[in-house]
């Protein structure tokens, strides 16, 4: 029997490719696997309430978490995720008879890495033992239906809610269309339901004016937001880049402002989502109270203080989906016009994971930002280069799963493997040689109509901690051919300027004729 982890690996890797919806009521030996991944109609979310278990656990598991259902033409319906705790993209299709939804069997809802495909069937025990098998039932009795209740509930009829001994009818997942033992890859429903959504989002109202600010973490980058007042109540928006729709509300008191955690923000991915707030030791706090300047625009935290602004799954544990450390906000002109000059990156990390295989990884948040904290409005020119003791990395096209070699790494991008990707501001990068650098350099380049804007290299001296910035004008045109070097500087890693540098590693800056510098360590 296959593993219950099959369902999570497998789904996750599901075609994308849209294909027309499932005939429900065709026999076994008649139905053709068709993935429904693309349905129009009204969505509709709701709260699930569901018993299933998986094979590795063997007990029962109950979830209460978002769930679509979308009403489409026909007295037609498809539920996503209908199958509570699997990550499931597709849709499964039923019809509206009256006061039920008959949803027939089998249906496919993925494709397996053999080609072939997951299917959903009504399931009943075979045999009772360790573990239990169960077989796909006769194809007239497989099927499901729900009844729709007058306030709003949709119920499973098949009522199958169990403890810790298996539920002898469940819908369940095979990976062929028999119904042995070793087609059941270990998933069983025993019964769901779904409710109204318990949570009410909070929405700008429409007299509200909302202002084009930026807001600004600790050790991060600065970004748009939204920010309007209502009376004593302040509205942000856009601060959680999982949704930029997600709204949050502070109370204004004189010169103050207080936040309030637990306030709902909406589903995201399919879960509930909301406002917390936590302090350094990620410790929930109730309030948090921000200076705010109603003359400058500007909200900033209190002096010696520390929150994060976090989008949790929980509204009152720290489980964080999306965090910004100590934000600050202001106000930004609709005139304000962007330097295209990138900001300097800023060293995260440098991490050997698996120390006898080389495997680690290095972080460095680069982002589209200039020195005036504009960001910018577009990124299509702006890229990362990356430099271990001096040398340029080059990505491997077969390690890393690219067309061909990467020195420049786009914004915002992610190689296949997801070795190479920006995340959150952050770019990641995992290495897989015996790397022991001395040094990690950055360097940011912004292209606009031919011409490179360049942040400072930015390089740090791991053994101290000590960040050099190499000095440059930052401005180049691709056209221009290559400056002269005019003068050569050295230093030791602590950045002391040597004379006469022997017996060690040194960083040597070149300074070229049109003022730029280049900076790298050297061994003498």
């Amino acid at each position: 029997m296959k593993h219950s982890t099959l369902i999570l690996s497998a789904l996750i890797l599901a075609s994308s490719a849209y294909a027309s919806p499932a005939s429900p009521g065709a026999s076994r030996a008649e139905y053709v696997p068709e993935i429904i991944y693309e349905v129009e109609g009204e969505k509709v979310f709701y709260d699930q309430t569901a018993s299933y278990f998986f094979d590795a656990h063997r007990i029962s598991f109950s979830q209460d978490k978002p769930a679509e259902i979308v009403y489409a033409a026909d007295n037609v319906v498809y539920f996503n995720h209908l199958l509570a705790g699997t990550v499931l993209e597709s849709y499964i299709k039923g019809v509206i008879e009256g006061d039920k939804i008959r949803v027939d069997f089998p249906q496919a809802v993925s494709d397996t890495e053999e080609g072939s495909y997951y299917y959903v069937n009504k399931m009943e025990i075979e045999i009772v033992g360790d573990p239990t098998s169960y077989a796909v039932v006769d194809d007239e009795d497989n099927y499901v239906t729900f009844t729709i209740h007058d306030d709003g509930r949709i119920t499973m009829d098949m009522d199958n809610r169990f403890e810790d001994d298996e539920p002898p009818v469940i819908l369940g997942i095979v990976d062929v269309f028999d119904g042995y033992d070793d087609a059941f890859i270990g998933y069983g429903m025993g019964y769901c339901d779904f409710g109204p959504v318990p949570y009410q989002a909070t929405a700008v109202p429409e007299d509200v004016e909302m202002e084009q600010w930026i807001y600004t973490g600790e050790n991060s980058v600065s970004r748009f937001c939204e920010v309007g007042f209502d009376e004593d109540t302040v509205y942000i928006k856009g601060v959680f880049s999982i949704d930029p729709e997600f709204v949050f509300t502070g109370k204004v008191v004189a010169d103050k402002i207080v936040f309030t955690t637990g306030q709902y923000l909406g589903i995201d991915d399919y879960y509930y989502t909301f406002f917390l707030l936590a302090d350094e030791e990620k410790e929930v706090l109730d309030t948090v109270e921000y200076n705010y300047d109603a003359v400058r625009k500007a909200i900033t935290p209190l002096e010696d203080s520390y929150t994060r602004f976090c989008a949790s799954l929980v509204p009152d544990r720290y489980s964080i989906a999306n965090a910004v450390r100590c934000p600050s906000f202001k106000y930004v002109s609709p005139d304000a016009v962007a330097d295209p000059t990138p900001q300097n990156p800023i060293p995260q990390r440098f991490m050997t994971l698996i120390p006898e295989y080389g495997v680690g990884y290095v972080s460095w948040t680069g982002a589209p930002q200039n020195i005036y904290d504009i960001p910018f409005a577009d990124t299509a020119g702006l890229y990362a280069n990356l430099y271990f003791d001096g040398e340029l990395f080059v990505a491997d096209a077969e390690r890393y799963g690219l067309d061909e070699p990467m020195s420049n790494i786009p914004y915002d991008y992610m190689s296949a493997t997801g070795e190479i990707m920006y995340l959150d501001n952050t770019l990641l990068v995992y290495f897989y040689d015996d790397i022991n650098p001395e040094t990690i350099s950055m360097q940011l380049t912004n292209v606009v109509d031919g011409v490179e804007y360049k942040s400072k290299m930015v390089t740090k001296v791991l053994a101290t901690g000590e960040i050099i910035y190499e000095e440059t004008t930052g401005v180049h045109n691709v056209s221009v051919s290559e400056a002269q070097s005019v003068r050569v500087n050295y230093y030791n890693l602590s950045g002391v300027k040597v004379s006469n540098p022997a017996n060690g590693f040194f960083i040597r800056e070149t300074v070229m004729s049109d003022g730029s510098r280049q900076v790298v360590k050297v061994r003498k």
